[in-house]
């Protein structure tokens, strides 16, 4: 009767042999890869919203806000509300939006106003917020200044007013790719402190997009003293009046924005 084979026993490490470690570093891999995958599947962040934390994140740097360079002869884009297109004044041709254009000296004046939308209003007749207005833009290389006005549609509805602001400055960046932007803020008929708070919220999201911010709020373009002569009480829009007041006060801080003219010597 032959004696029996001596096997020496298998190497363990921590209760567990050298295959079994195999095993269990396999499954944990494989398990942690579906989490992983589930959880991409689950929570992919869109690129505008990366875009937008990327924007955020630089806190903006008014170093990189470059002059206005304010020129005879350029075009120039006016994108709002119904403000912008002129509601109220008689003609609409002599709102506020057309008679800049025209003191600046532009060639051509685009106007592309809409009644009732703000960054996240769409507006009563389903045009579209901010956003998807200029989304569906197609792109203009010609436009050199692009002014974004707005923000008075906004008072119930603003939660995400800032990132839709940001978002909407990245798409106009695309569309409008050889213009300056600059964004004019909303102009209350009266003054409240939801109006100052949408204010702040408009002027910290053009600072972070890098963008020069006008606010009517901040300079009182409209207060007590001056409301009746500016604003239609039939309409609570500028007046024809009003517009040329509006357009008045919008060229004087787009000109502000420019670096002065050399003296002569």
């Amino acid at each position: 009767m032959s004696a029996p084979q001596f096997k020496p026993p298998a190497k363990t490490y921590g209760g567990a042999t050298a295959w079994g470690w195999v095993v269990i570093v396999v499954c944990c891999v494989g398990m942690l890869a579906g989490l992983v995958v589930f959880a991409l599947r689950d929570t992919a962040v869109p690129a505008s919203q990366i875009e937008n934390d990327a924007l955020f994140a630089a806190g903006g740097d008014p170093s990189r806000i470059r002059p206005l360079a304010l020129y005879r002869g350029q075009k120039v884009t006016v994108f709002g509300d119904s403000w912008t297109s002129g509601y109220s004044a008689d003609p609409p041709t002599l709102g506020f939006a057309h008679l800049v254009g025209s003191r600046l000296g532009a060639s051509v004046t685009a106007v592309l106003g809409a009644g009732g939308t703000g960054y996240v209003n769409p507006g009563k007749k389903g045009v579209g917020n901010y956003l998807a207005r200029m989304r569906a833009l197609p792109v203009d290389p010609d436009t050199r200044l692009l002014i974004i006005q707005g923000g008075l549609n906004d008072f119930k509805d603003n939660a995400n007013l800032a990132e839709l602001v940001v978002q909407t400055i990245a798409v106009a960046r695309q569309k409008f790719p050889k213009a300056q932007i600059v964004m004019v803020g909303l102009a209350p008929p009266k003054m409240s402190n939801s109006a100052r708070r949408i204010d702040t919220v408009l002027q910290s999201a053009a600072e972070a997009s890098n963008v020069p911010y006008i606010s009517p709020v901040q300079e009182d373009w409209i207060a007590e003293d001056n409301v009746a002569a500016v604003i239609d009480p039939s309409t609570e829009h500028p007046s024809t009046a009003g517009h040329a007041y509006i357009a008045d006060q919008m060229v004087r801080a787009l000109t502000a924005l420019a670096p002065p003219a050399p003296s002569e010597s």
